[in-house]
């Protein structure tokens, strides 16, 4: 039977349909294959990088930690006794000396009263020679010159308590000081106990009180120390050659002491308590891992460009405190003004142990999600360039421009510095010549 005009025209157009499918593809085929040839014709995408050769020097421990400084002469002056201000002989911040009077109190009761004390007194002293006299002729009984002698004690002993009331209500400076801010006005009330001013001597040397943990008790007198000055420029200044330790708290104890004995003054000493705070200090930004205290070692190259005040370790507490199971430290400094009392420093204490660490610069080191890394340029078989690895490492002692390596790298690996933060796993990397301006104190 044969086939309907209509089933044959379909026939026909399936079978055109499908060579012009059938072409395009071909077509497209040829086209893509074309594309995919010249891509790979194309160099392998590369960055080019500045890179050094990671080198490894003999480090000297050192550790970091943040310090108080205080004052050796430093008292809070208090009223033993209430009163109304009668004077004030002071203005806050301004400098005073030893046996000055700062501020007095109404006295006019005690000074009457001395008055009276006074002519008692006198009337004990004459009934004291008269009883002498007619004891001597045997006219009165011993009893009697006994209670004679003992009117004329009490009735010294009265004058004296009130000269010591008098005295307790005007305030003398103890020694040579600068004093803090205040709102005394005449007229004010004072109760027992108030805050007159405090007290800081300006003396030739400061301490400064810090805070070590027991694995650092190797630390002893003699060590120095070096503390730094955020933002203030000049050079170091050493600690004057001398004898220190006990010698030096005994001069300033005498001193304060003598001072405050005469009863004149009722003075309260400032206590004084260098406790560390986390983060690496003032000098540096803190980054998560950071603890108060960092054992470092020193990485070769320049001390950041921040002022520095050498001194030495004077004392060390026997005993660990029971707040923060550390031991407390205390090291002497020339004073200096940008040390002002109860300031908070960056204390860098010098140790004898030494390491040898890899030292690399600072724009090697790479932080992210993952943590620490550095890319090691490692060069491939056949190949011209260098290929990126990440590298995880430890960072250690962080001085200027270097940082040492705890653990993540050996001397004499090629590591990418500037550029770094172009590269990925695996990137073909192209080395940039050398430069002499780099600046890392690293060799390249």
């Amino acid at each position: 039977m044969q086939k309907s005009p209509v089933r044959r025209r379909w026939i026909i157009t399936v079978a055109a349909c499908i060579l012009i499918l059938a072409a395009l593809v071909g077509f497209k085929v040829l086209q893509i294959r074309g594309v995919l040839a010249f891509v790979a014709a194309l160099p392998e995408p590369a960055e080019t990088v500045h890179a050094v050769t990671v080198e490894v020097r003999e480090l000297h421990q050192q550790i970091d930690t943040l310090g108080t400084v205080v004052a050796p002469q430093s008292v809070e002056l208090r009223n033993q006794l209430d009163g109304r201000v009668v004077a004030v002989h002071f203005r806050g911040g301004e400098a005073v000396s030893a046996g000055q009077v700062l501020l007095e109190l109404d006295t006019r009761e005690e000074r009457a009263g001395l008055k009276g004390a006074r002519a008692r007194a006198e009337l004990a002293r004459l009934e004291l020679e008269r009883a002498r006299k007619l004891r001597a002729s045997r006219t009165v009984s011993q009893e009697r010159l006994d209670q004679a002698q003992a009117q004329h004690q009490v009735a010294l002993a009265d004058i004296e308590m009130l000269e010591a009331q008098i005295d307790k209500k005007t305030l003398r400076a103890p020694f040579a000081a600068h004093t803090s801010l205040h709102q005394f006005e005449v007229g004010d009330f004072l109760p027992a106990n108030s805050l007159i001013t405090e007290l800081v001597g300006s003396g030739e040397f400061v301490w400064v009180d810090f805070s070590l943990p027991i694995e650092q008790a190797h630390i002893g007198l003699g060590n120095r120390v070096q503390v730094y000055l955020p933002g203030v420029s000049g050079a170091a200044v050493e600690s004057p050659a001398g004898p220190v330790g006990d010698e030096l708290n005994g001069a300033v104890t005498d001193e304060s002491a003598g001072a405050t004995g005469e009863g004149s003054i009722s003075a309260m000493a400032a206590v004084q308590d260098g406790v560390a705070v986390a983060g690496a200090g003032a000098l540096r930004v803190a980054e998560p891992d950071d603890a108060a205290i960092e054992v470092r070692d020193d990485a070769a190259g320049e001390l950041p460009n921040n002022a520095m005040v050498a001194g030495q370790i004077i004392a060390k507490n026997p005993a660990l405190s029971a707040r923060s199971r550390t031991l407390d430290y205390r090291a002497r400094l020339p004073a200096h003004a940008q040390l002002p009392h109860n300031s908070l420093v960056n204390v860098r204490i010098e140790g004898s142990r030494a390491r040898r660490l890899p030292v690399i610069p600072v724009t090697a080191y790479r932080i992210d999600q993952l943590g620490a890394f550095v890319y090691v340029l490692e060069r491939g078989a056949g190949e011209e360039g260098h290929r990126a690895q990440r590298r995880a490492v430890v960072a250690g002692q962080r001085g200027g421009q270097t940082i040492a390596i705890e653990s993540g790298l050996v001397g004499g690996e090629l590591i990418a510095t500037r550029g770094a933060f172009k590269l990925r796993e695996g990137i073909l990397a192209n080395v940039a010549p050398a430069s002499s301006s780099d600046g890392t104190g690293v060799a390249q």
